[in-house]
């Protein structure tokens, strides 16, 4: 509960160790992940193509996530809108997914589903989510690059439901169409 006496998942002793160790977890990734892009900008600076697929590939050891305020910025956004069903394009390892699934929770209940093209985070966000207690208002889709939305999508197609929010935190495919409707 917050002090005005609503809901509030953040809260909960359970949400908040998993986002403390997440956030503990990700501290120098940012700087790693300058060290890890650098093959890609060489290849960019020498005039070549590189594969941005094959540079995620590369960094999917890291967590960059969303910061604390932001998460909490989500959290709140989703909880004034009442959103029921949000669709989550670069699920990660789950830090922004918790904000939400949280928000969901705190809104009488509904789902958020993600997708992420690499399997190791998706095993990941699902272990971190699971531990967080929130494991009932998500689904996480693999699904791969560029045929993320079509994923997403026919989850809410195959309920007949709205899409109440959107969060776009996944990389986008140089030279190509990311979202294909």
């Amino acid at each position: 509960m917050d002090q005005a006496g609503n809901p509030c998942t953040l809260k909960d002793p359970k949400v908040e160790a998993v986002l403390e160790r997440l956030y503990r977890e990700a501290r120098g990734d940012e700087l790693r992940s300058g060290w890890k892009l650098l093959p890609y900008l060489v290849q960019k600076l020498l005039g070549r193509k590189p594969s941005m697929t094959d540079q995620y590939h590369r960094m999917a050891d890291l967590s960059i996530p969303v910061s604390a305020g932001q998460g909490t910025f989500a959290y709140l956004t989703a909880r004034a809108i009442g959103a029921r069903r949000i669709v989550e394009f670069g699920t990660s390892f789950g830090v922004s997914t918790i904000y939400f699934a949280s928000a969901i929770r705190d809104n009488g209940g509904g789902m958020v589903i993600g997708s992420e093209f690499i399997e190791s985070k998706v095993e990941r966000a699902r272990a971190n989510i699971l531990e967080a207690g929130l494991a009932d208002a998500v689904e996480i889709r693999v699904s791969e690059l560029g045929s993320q939305s079509v994923a997403v999508g026919a989850a809410f197609a195959e309920t007949n439901s709205n899409i109440d929010f959107y969060d776009q935190d996944a990389i986008m495919v140089t030279g190509g169409v990311f979202f294909k409707w």
